[in-house]
């Protein structure tokens, strides 16, 4: 047989092998259903993991879905229509003390992320008595982090500021811009879009240390009991997810870019590079994953008419048992 037929026959052989393992390697991932709550830099560990085939280098083949309302979240986990969800760990709290088997299997920020922004005539947080204060809705993530804050810098909450809800971010900056209330809490992606707007940053999250579950990686028990080894995988993906946007920041940016160019991009597009860099180096810089945020959850259950458990019945709300299969 001639060399050149030889080369020939032995490079199809080689792709027929090589696609047959490609088939075999698909057809062997199963397939994850999973959620992530917000648009914000703190989810680029779970992007990057997706985008860069890290799930399904840990045999995952992972459905990615943005459901913004944590009651949604929770309906769709108990229904069986997501699996494992990424989103605020007041999510978990509060099903939980319904009655729910919600539980969270992993903290990735354990520490409030919220700046306060204000009409740029207030230039202190005390000149905040008797002001307007808006947040998303009440028992949300930013109402309890509006009232942790207040309270940590000595005013009342409903008595010293009256606390509205309003609804989501772009609505309470459309808000501060109509001057229809005083001051918001804003996460970083868009407390600095307020600042390039005028207003008053009266505290950022580099001046305060609050505990809490920001941000968690929740499922159900029902779940975790069937299926253990796959929340073990996702885990495992979402670690190596936080190693690499922690040490290749680059990649990570692109990818928030991508992803906020579908909702924010007018805003996103105002910034430059380095605010990019800034906010990714923000955000990741706070990552810390599979710490349980035990402390955080006593601050998570202050809401209004919320039962407050004692400090030992928060481990309600969490499971370790992940952590010692990873």
């Amino acid at each position: 047989m001639k060399p050149g037929v030889r080369l020939a026959l032995l490079a199809t052989c080689c792709a027929l092998f090589y696609h047959a393992d490609i088939s075999t390697a698909c057809a062997q991932l199963t397939r994850l259903k999973t959620s992530y709550s917000a648009l914000t830099a703190n989810m680029a560990a779970y992007w990057l993991a997706k985008d860069a085939k890290i799930f399904e280098k840990h045999g995952l083949n992972v459905d990615v879905v943005l459901i913004e309302s944590g009651v949604t979240t929770v309906q769709a986990l108990t229904a069986g229509e997501t699996q494992i969800a990424m989103g605020g760990g007041t999510v978990a709290v509060s099903s939980n003390l319904a009655g729910s088997d919600i539980v969270s299997i992993a903290s990735i920020e354990s520490r409030l992320p919220y700046a306060l922004l204000a009409q740029k005539e207030i230039k202190s947080i005390d000149q905040l008595k008797g002001k307007r204060l808006a947040v998303s809705r009440f028992g949300s993530a930013s109402d309890l982090a509006a009232r942790l804050i207040l309270q940590r810098y000595g005013l009342v909450p409903d008595k010293d500021v009256t606390i509205l809800q309003t609804g989501g971010t772009s609505t309470r900056l459309s808000a501060l811009s109509k001057r229809s209330i005083d001051t918001t809490v804003l996460t970083p992606e868009f407390f600095n879009v307020g600042k390039k707007a005028g207003f008053t940053i009266l505290v950022d999250p580099t001046q305060y240390d609050i505990p809490f579950p920001q941000l968690e990686v929740i499922t159900t028990r029902a779940f975790l009991k069937a299926q253990p080894d796959l929340a073990t995988r996702y885990l495992r993906a979402i670690i190596e997810g936080i190693y690499m946007v922690k040490n290749n920041p680059e990649p990570s940016i692109r990818v928030m870019s991508n992803i906020f160019a579908s909702m924010i991009a007018k805003r996103w597009k105002m910034f430059t590079g380095s605010t990019k860099r800034s906010i990714h180096r923000y955000r990741t810089s706070r990552l810390r994953p599979f710490k349980p945020s035990s402390p955080g959850w006593p601050s998570a259950t202050r809401a209004p008419g919320r039962p407050n458990p004692s400090s030992s019945s928060t481990e309600l709300f969490y499971v370790r048992s992940r952590r010692a299969a990873l």
